[in-house]
């Protein structure tokens, strides 16, 4: 997970955009961003969780799990959420923010949700 995360290697160049989800983000709950394939859906929720961390949301309460992984080909939900758990015992994050990206490549993924 260490490179797909800010809390590890993982790093992008976020320029401003007219989209910000960081104030959907506050209301607790499950957004899903859908559209066509290579639309910017990946990089819309990376940039507003790095502004996040830039308003002082700590990283260690991050995650992002990207399903195109092959390490992660054949995750199912009950494994995708034993992740999750692993994590947040491991981190001790009490409101983390979480990209699933590419969730439907996980089979059940609402499970998890």
């Amino acid at each position: 997970m260490v490179e797909w995360n800010f809390w590890g290697e993982f790093d992008i160049e976020y320029i401003e955009r007219d989209i910000d989800i960081t104030k959907l983000l506050s209301n607790k709950y499950a957004l899903i961003l859908f559209g066509i394939r290579r639309a910017g859906k990946s990089y819309i929720a990376y940039g507003g969780l790095k502004k996040l961390i830039n308003y002082n949301l700590d990283e260690k309460e991050t995650l992002i799990l990207n399903f195109e992984d092959p390490r992660l080909k054949n995750i199912d939900a009950k494994s995708c959420l034993k992740v999750l758990e692993d994590y947040f015992k491991l981190t001790g994050a009490k409101n983390p923010v979480v990209v699933l990206d590419e969730v439907q490549n996980v089979r059940a993924w609402e499970r998890v949700l």
